[in-house]
Formats: C-alpha cells, structure tokens, sequence
C-alpha cells in the first residue's frame, strides 16, 4: 500500500500527519491505517469564518514546510488540497490570538511520488504544466499551494 510506504518514510517528520496504528492486511477488513486526529480541515476551517491575515500567513507557511519535506526527498505531493490540510486549534468563532497554537499538518500521503510518475488528480489545483500534459516536477505543488492562498485570501475579502 503506497501511502502506508509514504507515512513510513515521512514518520518522523513535524509536517506530515503520522500514522499512530496499521492493522496488516492479513486481518479481516485490511489493511487499515489509523492516523492522528485533527479536528478539521483547511476546507472546513474556511467555512466557518474568514481568515485573519496572520493566519493565512501562518497557515500556509506550515503547507510549505510539509511540501519542503516532501520535496526533499526529491517527491511531489501532487494532491495539495484545502481538504488534504489538517488543523488543529483553529479558533472557529474568532481569529485566533495566538497563531501559534494553530497546528497545520499535510495529510493524505497517497498521491506522493515521483515527479512526472502517475496522473495527478483534483483538477482546480492542477498547474498549466499538468494540464497540458507536460513533464512536471515540484513546481505543480507550488502552483497548487499559490490556489489555495488565492482561495482563502478571497475569502477573507468577500465575506
């Protein structure tokens, strides 16, 4: 199971969303992987009320230490979503006064890999590259990353 290979390789990293059990497949119902919970998603988060420009800032800082990570290990994320964005302490009725205690993780490692190596899927966040069936490399990810501060700066300014 590929994503079960990424949470191994990526185990020890503050950025990514660790796997705390794996039931093996030789049990009824596996392989089954249970990862650490998070209270909600960027997606979620984005619904309930705008964000603050620091927490926009702060927010989308720590997406780019989990893709610095990721691409470190010279892979691609390749699935950079506002729902693959897990948070923790977001402030739901209220900007939150300490950002720091906003805890933001990646946290679907399925669709890692190599670059130009599968298809990449959600389409709003494809990059041109992608899109016109190109050779791609890490750069997808931070076109896919520019769309969701585009996203949640917009928002921010609509509402």
């Amino acid at each position: 199971m590929h994503e079960v290979e990424m949470q191994r390789l990526f185990k020890d990293d503050q950025m990514i969303r660790p796997m705390v059990d794996f039931v093996p497949s030789s049990e009824p119902g596996g392989p089954l992987m249970i990862l650490k919970p998070f209270e909600q998603t960027l997606w979620e988060a984005r619904n309930t009320r705008p964000f603050s420009v620091p927490e926009i800032k702060w927010i989308m800082k720590g997406v780019l230490l989990g893709l610095y990570t990721v691409h470190m290990k010279d892979l691609v994320y390749t699935d950079l979503k506002m729902e693959n964005v897990g948070m923790q302490g977001f402030e739901n009725d209220r900007p939150n006064e300490n950002i720091r205690n906003l805890i933001v993780r990646l946290s679907d490692c399925g669709a890692i890999s190599k670059p130009s190596q599968r298809e990449v899927t959600s389409l709003t966040y494809r990059s041109p590259e992608i899109h016109f069936g190109k050779s791609w490399s890490q750069t997808c990810d931070i076109w896919s990353w520019g769309i969701i501060v585009n996203i949640a700066s917009n928002i921010t300014k609509l509402r």
